[in-house]
């Protein structure tokens, strides 16, 4: 993986000699990962000191050999990731007392579990339904390089599904737009094309949608669970690779032994990644090879990083697992947030959420062990996979090359990475019902 990241880099600088373009449009794609890498790890070992004043040279070179500091070698030079002085506080257990995911939760995360508890059943059926009314916007600033030219945009939009099962577009502007389905794409999106007139283009949606949380008891799939209907189109699908980055992970074998139980597998599997994997800041998904295989590697991941690692071991078991993301909508915490759902016979698709872990701090079991098998409302999902094409198709680079939350923007000359341009989701009102 390092050796593609250091080819890809010589690559970049081959053809940035010839470029004549702003360092924020991207029109080759080895070019483009090439850059990002650059951003992504920016300085050299030599500033490791004045990066972290607080560490001895012997404490700094134990951070580097453990990974919690973590460095790449692109071309003949090693370089520190930009979000290493954050990050390596996060990942060195001594320092952040890390128990696991999801051990140090708040109380309000814990009242929000509470809350579905009272109200579901445990057998799927959705609960504490909210109506929520987005607003999502992209402004891009007009330059130079942009006048008279017509800008691509395609921005993401909830995903009609078991858990959104009423999406409507209210409004946008403009007005004319081509809305993607899951039968188009994986990434659920409103695109638009917009000529650059005036200071800026902006782009809007409004849209309304009904979202509810969804529990699958542990009991009731026990009671319920029914062995593989291996010749199904969901087992099939769902238990397939998917290269890059849902790839076979031959370490799952360790995790769960002899164990043939699928929903004792899932949970094995869970534990496994909440106890071994802390959240650390992400490099730009597209600088890496193969995420999964990055996760266990570097030892740590992000919400979309430890979601894959957790798709990718249980296909690698023969149980079928997808992909869901988009944001995360809870009161103060508003963010991009990717998860997982895994299918079990009998049962259905039951939602997992790994990076949100075990809410050991709890002192109840059941609001503890809440996101192995359940989810809550305060979601926008809008991606049903991953490195899925858009529809329309795009013709450059994305600015993200796995999912689809932040929106995409190109022109004629090429894709218009995230410096460029300004996107903003408001919330504009959250009903019970």
């Amino acid at each position: 993986m390092k050796q593609i990241a250091t080819f890809l880099f010589s690559v970049a600088i081959a053809f940035a000699a010839s470029a004549r373009l702003p360092l924020w449009v991207e029109n080759d794609s080895a070019e483009a990962v090439g850059r990002r890498i650059a951003r992504d790890f920016p300085y050299g070992v030599d500033r490791l000191p004045e990066l972290f004043p607080q560490l001895s040279p012997s404490q700094i070179k134990n951070y580097v050999d453990k990974g919690y500091i973590e460095t790449l070698k692109v071309g003949d030079t090693i370089k520190v990731h930009r979000k290493a002085p954050r990050n390596y506080a996060l990942l060195d257990p001594e320092q952040s007392g890390f128990k696991g995911r999801g051990a140090e939760s708040k109380q309000s995360r814990r009242d929000i579990v509470a809350g579905i508890l009272d109200l579901s059943n445990g057998d799927g059926t959705l609960s504490n339904l909210q109506e929520v009314t987005v607003r999502f916007s992209i402004d891009v600033p007009t330059t130079d390089f942009l006048k008279g030219d017509t800008l691509e945009m395609w921005l993401p939009v909830p995903v009609k599904s078991e858990r959104q099962p009423d999406v409507r577009v209210l409004s946008s502007t403009p007005s004319t737009y081509v809305l993607s389905t899951p039968r188009r794409s994986v990434h659920n999106t409103a695109y638009f094309s917009v000529p650059v007139t005036g200071d800026t283009t902006h782009v809007e949606y409004v849209a309304k949608y009904i979202v509810g949380a969804r529990y699958f008891s542990p009991e009731y799939i026990r009671t319920n669970i029914k062995p593989y209907r291996k010749e199904s189109e969901t087992y099939r699908k769902y238990t397939s690779f998917e290269s890059p980055h849902i790839v076979k992970i031959d370490k799952v074998s360790e995790i769960v032994g002899n164990e043939k139980d699928p929903f004792k597998c899932s949970e094995l599997v869970f534990d496994y990644i909440v106890r071994n994997y802390p959240w650390a800041g992400a490099r730009e998904y597209s600088t890496i090879g193969c995420i999964p295989e990055y996760v266990v590697e570097s030892g740590h991941g992000d919400c979309g990083q430890v979601a894959l690692l957790y798709i990718s071991m249980m296909r690698t078991l023969g149980i079928p697992a997808r992909w869901e993301s988009g944001w995360m909508l809870h009161p103060g915490e508003k963010n991009l947030h990717d998860w997982a759902e895994v299918y079990f016979e009998g049962v259905g698709w039951v939602p997992v959420d790994v990076s949100f872990g075990r809410y050991s701090n709890a002192g109840n079991d059941k609001i503890c062990n809440f996101y192995s098998t359940g989810i809550d409302q305060w979601r926008l999902a809008a991606n049903k996979g991953v490195n899925g094409a858009f529809y329309p198709e795009k013709t450059f680079i994305r600015s993200e090359t796995v999912d689809s939350q932040m929106g995409e923007v190109e022109c004629s000359k090429g894709n218009l990475f995230y410096p460029g341009w300004n996107q903003h989701l408001e919330i504009l009102d959250i009903k019970e019902l």
